[in-house]
């Protein structure tokens, strides 16, 4: 079941899509509803929805935002113009255009694809245009696919590819998004744009690798519903692709979702369970102590290896029952009792054993020891929603 702050939120977010006014029931906590807005980067959407006195400067902050963002793309685009490099936009800051307010959509960073031969030449024209990219010791760039550049709070990547881990993406997908180019228009052979399907169909692939790696948030279901529901696109194409991607039963899932939460009928036949929906939307609102990144990280590398008894066990009992060796380190008078030393090491087990009660790093170290059953419990419980998914 979702608490009354969740459901608010899905409400007011199908109410924005749809031009509907939105009245929130007395029994939502407004600072919880507060905290889900930021979490899920929608917090413009509520005020414009509520006109709840808590959210006018979180509200006046995305406009903002939105604004310098639009004003850097403008900068940025001059800066490749003059430069003549060939440059596509994607992702967040096009999907705003089939939003009802554009400037409501909260973007946290601008993606430019770029041809990787012109990738250095695109890097020196941001940069001659005040942006910077935090270089290593040795004055390189880290050679990671996308290369991110910072000017004041913007956040600009420059992308070569638009897939490329095989780990989360099918390789037919991502040999899809590599035709980027084969799609993309131009009038004048430097500014790009794709096909609308094409977009589209990029935008659940890309959900998929957050899904499965980064973490996901109700925008990024948001940016389906409002493409399903104001942009025009061949939806035979879009059926047909998506089948020969491995990517259908991953999409039927999302447009069933938004179609449950957002009220946005759904193109082709997909349905679930209301258990499903509830169940997908605890897994986006829940709340770890580390960030959605590193634990899908973890999820993701022992769905990969196969947690088993033996790595999990052996740690600790490594850790309660060190060896000579590693007691000498801590006690090294034991040397002193030359071979009758080791007799003592029962003694010492006995030792360690107390104090570590009362000494938090080797608690912490036991702790530490222990998180593969902890997260066992998690993978186990993400591996089933994942099925559901069709993953």
């Amino acid at each position: 079941m979702l608490t009354n702050e969740q459901a608010a939120l899905i409400t007011v977010l199908s109410d924005h899509i749809h031009g509907k006014a939105t009245e929130l029931n007395a029994d939502v906590d407004r600072r919880e509803l507060i905290a889900l807005a930021l979490s899920q980067k929608v917090a413009g959407i509520i005020y414009d929805q509520t006109h709840l006195p808590e959210f006018a400067e979180l509200y006046s902050n995305t406009v903002y935002n939105y604004a310098q963002q639009k004003r850097a793309i403008t900068e940025i685009e001059k800066a490749f113009r003059d430069a003549s490099i060939p440059y596509l936009i994607v992702k967040g800051y096009k999907i705003g255009n089939f939003y009802p307010k554009p400037q409501l959509r909260q973007s946290g960073d601008v993606d430019i694809l770029t041809h990787e031969d012109d990738r250095i030449r695109a890097a020196e024209a941001v940069e001659k245009i005040g942006f910077h990219y935090n270089y290593d010791a040795s004055g390189k760039r880290t050679e990671y696919h996308e290369w991110a550049y910072y000017k004041g709070n913007l956040e600009l990547e420059l992308h070569k590819r638009l897939l490329y881990n095989d780990l989360t993406n099918d390789p037919a997908q991502i040999a899809y998004t590599d035709r980027v180019w084969e799609f993309a228009q131009s009038e004048d052979g430097i500014s790009y744009r794709v096909p609308t399907e094409f977009q589209f169909i990029y935008m659940i692939s890309h959900l998929l690798k957050h899904f499965l790696y980064a973490g996901v948030n109700i925008r990024m279901f948001l940016d389906i519903a409002v493409m399903m529901k104001n942009a025009e696109m061949d939806w035979d194409y879009i059926e047909k692709t998506l089948d020969e991607i491995n990517l259908m039963k991953f999409a039927k899932r999302c447009f069933a979702t938004v179609g449950h939460w957002f009220a946005v009928p759904c193109p082709m036949e997909c349905d679930a369970d209301d258990g499903f929906f509830d169940e997908t939307a605890k897994r986006i609102f829940e709340k770890h102590e580390e960030s959605p990144t590193r634990m899908n990280a973890k999820l993701n590398r022992m769905r990969n290896e196969k947690v088993s008894s033996k790595n999990v066990v052996a740690p600790v009992l490594a850790m309660i029952f060190p060896n000579y060796g590693k007691l000498v380190q801590k006690y090294p008078k034991l040397t002193k009792f030359g071979f009758f030393g080791r007799l003592l090491i029962p003694a010492m087990w006995i030792h360690r054993a107390i104090g570590s009660v009362f000494h938090r790093s080797t608690a912490a170290g036991i702790a530490l020891s222990l998180e593969p059953v902890t997260l066992k419990k998690e993978l186990q419980s993400r591996e089933e929603l994942l099925k559901k998914w069709g993953l």
